[in-house]
């Protein structure tokens, strides 16, 4: 397995990528990269769109000149739906990105698909998910733990619907995919379960109970009191391709 950051291998440069390309010659190779802050996209437009866009055809690029079989996975997003479903999100449903995050990412997703499109020897996947948290990186869920451990008071929306996704089960899923021999090239959702729309706030008192701590602290609020910057309300997923991820309340108290 060989791992690359932006330091030793910058997707948007394609000599870079074509040269790390061509030295290893995977059989699979996954792309985590992308600039993910909403606000910072929105101050940052360009940088979003090579990281987001560029990038990601860089790679199906430099692997389709390879001229080797290989499986291509690039991680996307449920932002680059408009939020206006009551019922979540299918592979196929309409894509109405509202911020420069949404729509980066939408075009990496359509420069994959153009490059790899009807490629006899690049199976692609592009597989969509919800709010990531794990092990080797900060995220919300640490920050709401510790906010309660603490006491402290955290602001949490209630009005912006998606699901946690926990890095451990998204890779098991993501090689489920690879092993699959029966899946073609294209687009899934691959998220963990949920029963109901989930926002930051249920997360919030979901923690609380995990951890035997006071909910006093859990303040709910409207997404447009703390951030300006357009954000779709409902992100939910379907998953109407493949089985889907353990529930998320069995991974997150796991």
């Amino acid at each position: 397995v060989f791992g690359y950051d932006s330091k030793s291998c910058d997707i948007t440069k394609f000599d870079q990528i074509s040269k790390v390309i061509k030295k290893i010659k995977p059989d699979m190779a996954i792309n985590c990269a992308a600039k993910i802050n909403i606000d910072k996209c929105e101050d940052d437009p360009l940088g979003a769109y090579m990281i987001n866009s560029i990038g990601p055809g860089n790679i199906s690029r430099a692997l389709k000149f390879l001229n080797k079989k290989t499986t291509f996975f690039h991680i996307s997003t449920a932002y680059i739906f408009g939020g206006k479903a009551s019922g979540g999100y299918r592979e196929n449903s309409d894509v109405k990105p509202v911020n420069v995050y949404g729509w980066s990412k939408f075009l990496g997703e359509r420069i994959v698909e153009q490059e790899l499109r009807n490629n006899g020897l690049v199976k692609y996947f592009i597989i969509r998910t919800g709010w990531i948290y794990g092990e080797f990186r900060r995220t919300f869920i640490e920050e709401i733990a510790d906010s309660l451990i603490a006491n402290k008071i955290i602001k949490l929306v209630t009005d912006n619907y998606n699901v946690p996704t926990w890095t451990e089960d998204l890779v098991g899923g993501t090689v489920a995919l690879f092993k699959n021999k029966k899946l073609k090239s294209g687009i899934y959702h691959l998220f963990n379960n949920y029963k109901k729309p989930v926002a930051k706030y249920d997360i919030g008192v979901f923690m609380a109970g995990i951890l035997r701590t006071s909910t006093k602290g859990l303040e709910p609020c409207r997404y447009k009191d703390v951030s300006k910057i357009g954000k779709p309300g409902n992100t939910l997923l379907i998953n109407s391709k493949i089985k889907y991820l353990p529930d998320w309340e069995k991974s997150l108290a796991g």
